[in-house]
């Protein structure tokens, strides 16, 4: 689900002396893996589907893949991935989808010698196949079904600045900031898969979901002393506009002992929402509101192992490793941030 950049200044509004002096601080997207109290319901919720999916009939689990990994990057952060169906029927399942990612980075502000700031990104999706229909054909199967999915992301920044180029216009000053953006998006859509067995021993699957509306809520608490001795508490909603996500993945069964498997997953997601920043006029600086207007745009790419042996009722182990591009566009500002990261992946599948 995709970065977000927020920035704390306001550039349309102000004075071009100033304008030329501005500090953006920037929130970045990636990985996190939470260990709230609220999250035991969600964990007891995901064991009851593990429990249905791996031990139900074996007769009426033919098409969807039941997936539990781990996924480690460049900085050591593990990020838990899961999907498991639960069919009601031979050709009728639904399913639950639950991923998280952490990223913190630590540097500093920008034109400040003297400066430090910390971010972090805190995020969790919560994808729900609320009912879906199989279609099989001899050597192909199609699913199509409705989805929704929770994206909880939250964000930090705090730090300081040591302002002795006058930048802010208030002496040689030290000046510290402390930002927290909750962002909740709720989205419902469709959803599809199509399997195909090429050869004997040579698998093709898409899938992908398309959503064509969603709502995001926005909560917001802002500080920034002592240019502004009070902070900023802020709230908004709003309705995002198309957004959509791709994965092919494609497996060949050697006679080894282990299949090779290879994935592309390609995800758009644009955002729209207002936020608190600062502002200034001739005599102080104030919050005031500005609109954020971002697509972020995902590419991944795994190779993997998945070994024959089976266990935990016919769960293959696999292994991989591979890549991810993010790049995260502002469309007001026309800039983009790109961040790379490398990927291992462990964990365990069922397949088709």
């Amino acid at each position: 689900m995709g970065n977000f950049r927020y920035k704390i200044w306001r550039e349309s509004e102000i004075s071009r002396k100033v304008k030329s002096q501005i500090l953006q601080i920037n929130f970045s997207r990636t990985i996190r893996y939470s260990f709230r109290k609220r999250q035991i319901i969600r964990k007891l919720i995901l064991t009851i589907f593990l429990i249905f999916s791996l031990f139900g009939k074996d007769e009426v689990q033919k098409s969807t893949l039941v997936n539990i990994s781990f996924e480690t990057d460049s900085n050591g952060d593990i990020s838990p991935k899961f999907f498991f169906p639960i069919y009601w029927s031979k050709n009728i399942f639904s399913g639950i989808g639950y991923t998280t990612s952490k990223n913190i980075e630590n540097s500093k502000v920008q034109k400040f010698s003297d400066s430090r700031e910390s971010e972090s990104t805190d995020q969790q999706n919560i994808k729900i196949n609320f009912l879906s229909k199989s279609f099989q054909k001899e050597k192909y199967s199609f699913s199509v079904g409705l989805i929704g999915e929770y994206i909880k992301i939250e964000k930090t920044q705090f730090g300081y600045i040591h302002d002795q180029k006058d930048i802010f216009q208030k002496g040689d000053i030290w000046v510290s900031f402390d930002n927290a953006l909750d962002i909740e998006v709720l989205k419902y859509g469709l959803y599809f898969d199509i399997t195909s067995q090429l050869h004997k021993k040579f698998f093709l699957r898409l899938s992908g979901d398309i959503t064509p509306t969603a709502k995001v809520e926005i909560s917001q608490n802002t500080r920034f002393k002592p240019l502004v001795l009070e902070g900023k508490k802020f709230e908004n909603s709003s309705t995002q506009d198309f957004s959509y996500s791709l994965l092919l993945e494609l497996m060949f069964k050697t006679d080894l002992g282990f299949s090779i498997g290879a994935e592309y997953e390609y995800n758009f997601f644009p955002l729209t929402y207002d936020l608190a920043v600062l502002d200034k006029n001739q005599e102080n600086y104030f919050f005031t509101t500005s609109k954020i207007k971002t697509e972020t745009v995902t590419n991944s790419w795994i190779i993997k192992l998945i070994l024959d042996k089976k266990i935990l009722g016919d769960m293959q182990p696999s292994i991989g490793f591979g890549k991810s591009r993010i790049v995260d566009k502002d469309i007001i500002s026309d800039s983009s941030k790109t961040i790379n990261s490398d990927i291992i992946i462990f964990g365990i599948e069922k397949r088709f």
